[in-house]
């Protein structure tokens, strides 16, 4: 897991910024070091503090710090989208049971989503698209007699 420390370390860096510049009367120097280097969390106050010196808005730090965990969820839904696309039920099994007990809520939709695609694969009686919305949205408007129940 990322830790916040190393990626205000990566902003500071790219705005050829040093520790002290950075930190000064919001951090010691030995803290902020270790913090840094992912050994310290910081209190969110600080954090808020040294985002404002660094000229980084909360949302472009949330960009930058969950960014590989963005890539990591896209590639776990084209694994997701080709195992049901082959029918590969056995790795969208396998998929589920690794990531449903995960606290991330990333995780959980990655569970959650190889469990719909197994299920309605598998018990589609329909045998709707399961690609995107638009070409269900499309079935759906197609399909004169349909209800929720």
């Amino acid at each position: 897991m990322k830790k916040i420390g190393t990626t205000i370390k990566y902003i500071r860096k790219q705005k050829k910024l040093t520790q002290k510049e950075t930190y000064a009367g919001i951090i010691s120097r030995t803290f902020a070091s270790n913090f840094e280097n992912g050994y310290y969390n910081i209190e969110s106050e600080k954090l808020f503090k040294i985002l404002q010196r660094l000229g980084t808005s909360i949302n472009e730090f949330g960009f930058l710090h969950y960014g590989e965990n963005d890539d990591k969820f896209s590639y776990v839904l084209s694994i997701i989208d080709q195992a049901a696309t082959t029918g590969d039920y056995s790795q969208l099994q396998k998929i589920h049971q690794k990531f449903e007990n995960s606290t991330s809520l990333h995780d959980q939709a990655i569970s959650a989503l190889a469990y719909v695609k197994i299920y309605v694969h598998g018990h589609n009686p329909l045998s709707m698209s399961l690609m995107p919305t638009i070409p269900l949205k499309i079935h759906l408007e197609q399909t004169k007699e349909w209800t929720f129940f």
